[in-house]
């Protein structure tokens, strides 16, 4: 492999490294949600998978 596209690779992988660390550390804070907003958007993000995998097929015959 090309010695710069191997940096250029590493340098993205350690921003998106730190960038990935900093979101924790907001999701961390933002974490401290009420246990219903987080148990809502479980739901709704469940839901969408249920839709996704078990609908979409269907509609689609």
């Amino acid at each position: 492999m090309n010695h710069h596209y191997e940096a250029y690779v590493s340098g993205r992988r350690e921003a998106s490294r730190a960038r990935f660390g900093k979101l924790q550390a907001f999701t961390g804070e933002r974490w401290k949600l009420s246990a219903s907003k987080r148990l809502f958007i479980n739901q709704s993000v469940s839901w969408d998978l249920t839709i996704l995998f078990w609908i979409a097929p269907k509609a689609r015959l």
